[in-house]
């Protein structure tokens, strides 16, 4: 197995890979490989920008030095940083002769393969057209690059910020001109309404604040089609309409999401809890972490909860939406049947704060029944998750 990698000069050096070590799944591999000078080298993947790989040409090394794996790697003051992830040192003076043969095997390679190696490569984009066609659009994009007057004047970065500044201010505008636009249809309506049919002779008023809030709610509310063209209320708007909580608009979007019916009834009232509950103070201690499933279902409600966001964005609206999962285990271990001096021997939330979150969840769950338009399923799983929030102490 061949690899160029990028040193710190910028050039491609070759190398022959010896081994790769990782230490669990979630961490990147390091790779060891001697290089064309017979130099020791250490280095991730980001270094990596080739790899020629020919199962019948790889040099064996346990048939050289059976216990060459054996054999200590050079000490940690020993290393040289050459840039980036990568690290030099001289070979081991144990595995000289068996690194001596790998850059002789590395030359005969390179010697007598050459010829053979640029007529595969040239046999192989000569199948491969996609190949040619994305190399020509590089070479283009790259000629553009170096004949567009800013490359030249070296101030690209600049030009680039007033580009996205200028973008910026053009989405603003446009983002007004939009809410003044359903203003001024609003205000029509309702001088329509008022004056019986008569025409209207619109004059120019000052725009108010709270008025415009308003509207940009309404239009939220119809991107989502709460409300239809003509401000009437839904289908949708009657359910919504009916969801008692902060924002009223996100909780009943998390309870239509079609990804809750998968939830089990124990699970579904820890995942609304994470819609409506902050956890408040970082120093809050919590021993009951969200199980593997409510960290599933939260994170299937992530996509929701950008898309609102950017409608919102867009029209001006600011309302905070809540999925935070740090006080759900707290929730899912109560509907579980742990005990109330367990559940508050295990956190450092005073009795009335749990009280009171569990309180906010039973009567999200309360509500479902009510909601106009939900599956038969929901409902029943929603009893299911209602039944297994026992009786607690009140506090108000």
């Amino acid at each position: 197995m061949l690899e160029e990698l990028s040193g710190k000069s910028d050039k491609l050096c070759e190398a022959v890979l010896v081994d790769m070590h990782s230490e669990s799944n979630s961490v990147l591999p390091t790779f060891a490989a001697v290089d064309e000078k017979g130099t020791f080298r250490l280095f991730n993947h980001l270094h990596v920008q080739r790899i020629i790989y020919d199962d019948a040409e790889c040099l064996n090394f346990d048939n050289i030095m059976p216990n060459w794996r054996e054999v200590p790697l050079p000490s940690r003051s020993d290393w040289v940083h050459i840039g980036g992830e990568q690290y030099t040192a001289d070979v081991p003076a144990e595995l000289e002769e068996l690194f001596a043969e790998t850059v002789d095997w590395q030359t005969e390679r390179r010697t007598s393969g050459d010829g053979e190696s640029e007529r595969s490569g040239a046999e192989e984009n000569e199948l491969d057209p996609d190949v040619h066609a994305q190399q020509k659009r590089v070479e283009d994009a790259i000629r553009m690059v170096k004949e567009h007057p800013l490359h030249e004047s070296g101030d690209g970065a600049k030009a680039q910020r007033a580009k996205l500044a200028a973008s910026q201010v053009e989405a603003a505008l446009a983002g007004n001109n939009e809410r003044k636009r359903i203003r001024k249809r609003a205000r029509r309506k309702s001088n329509t309404l008022a004056n019986d049919g008569s025409d209207i002779v619109e004059e120019e008023e000052e725009e108010d604040g709270t008025w415009g809030d308003f509207m940009a709610i309404v239009s939220v509310l119809q991107t989502y089609g709460f409300l239809d063209d003509e401000y009437a209320v839904t289908s949708m708007g009657e359910l919504g309409a009916k969801v008692k909580a902060e924002h009223e608009l996100w909780t009943a979007l998390v309870v239509m999401d079609p990804s809750l019916e998968t939830v089990s009834p124990a699970h579904l009232g820890a995942v609304l809890g994470a819609t409506q509950i902050d956890s408040g103070r970082s120093d809050s201690y919590v021993a009951y972490e969200p199980s593997a499933a409510i960290l599933k279902a939260t994170a299937g409600l992530l996509p929701l909860r950008s898309r609102l966001a950017a409608v919102q964005a867009e029209f001006g609206v600011e309302f905070g939406m809540l999925l935070d999962v740090e006080m759900t285990g707290i929730i899912e271990a109560w509907a579980s049947g742990v005990s109330w001096f367990e559940l508050l021997s295990s956190t450092s939330l005073q009795e009335g704060d749990v009280c009171r979150m569990l309180r906010r969840v039973l009567d999200l769950l309360r509500q479902i029944p009510r909601l106009p338009g939900l599956s038969d399923k929901m409902k029943k799983k929603r009893e299911k998750g209602y039944i297994s929030f026992r009786p607690f102490p009140s506090y108000r």
